[in-house]
């Protein structure tokens, strides 16, 4: 009877100093990890400002460097909306638009931080609001009506950054 006790209580202490082990690394692990309020979209910006890309036709320039060939590529004198610059392009079958946003422009930054966490953007082309698909690199958003964007465009896109030589400017 006395061993059974024992063992028990030797048991008993073993779960115990388990629990508080397992206590202590649960309030250390939770320190650092972010709170459950965050809101998705937070983790998704930026909290440093985008580069800023000069033109579009950089763009432009980048992707025939790493050998992307478009068809149709024709500047879009005017747009309904805030973009600085903007060119159409076709690539695969496939119309792209590309538009550079004013850095400086409140109502353009909120156009491009709407996109960058929808994945869309309004744009009120002929006095008609319609919305995109839209992807942003700095300044810049790449608009396409289909839902299948092509991925490797995307990810050319998405690796384009400023040269060092214009930055800060």
């Amino acid at each position: 009877m006395k061993n059974t006790i024992l063992r028990f209580a030797v048991l008993c202490l073993g779960f115990a100093l388990i629990l508080g082990g397992c206590s202590r690394n649960n309030n250390n692990s939770a320190t650092p990890s972010p709170s459950p309020s965050a809101s998705p979209e937070s983790s998704v910006m930026p909290t440093e400002t985008p580069e800023t890309i000069a033109s579009v036709q950089d763009l432009l320039d980048y992707f025939q460097t790493n050998n992307y060939t478009f068809n149709q590529v024709t500047p879009i004198e005017n747009t309904d909306f805030n973009a600085l610059e903007g060119t159409s392009f076709q690539y695969n079958d496939q119309v792209y638009y590309l538009y550079r946003f004013d850095p400086a422009n409140e109502e353009s930054q909120k156009m491009l931080n709407y996109a960058s966490q929808n994945g869309r953007m309004k744009v009120n082309a002929n006095g008609q609001e319609t919305e995109y698909y839209a992807y942003v690199n700095g300044n810049t958003a790449l608009i396409y009506d289909s839902k299948e964007m092509i991925e490797d465009l995307k990810e050319i896109y998405s690796q384009y950054r400023v040269p060092s030589k214009t930055q800060g400017q």
